[in-house]
């Protein structure tokens, strides 16, 4: 898999995801690493 852009959660705030979906997106963690994260259908973010 070719990795083409980084998002943030901010990028994501109003984003309307279905219920019992998660969208899926690439971010950098606090060390720079890159992370998989996801944001509910409740509006929670968490890293997978």
């Amino acid at each position: 898999m070719k990795l083409s852009t980084l998002k943030t959660d901010s990028d994501f705030e109003n984003a309307v995801v279905p219920e019992g979906a998660l969208l899926i997106f690439f971010a950098l963690d606090s060390n720079g690493n890159v992370t998989k994260r996801y944001k509910d259908s409740n509006g929670n973010f968490g890293s997978m």
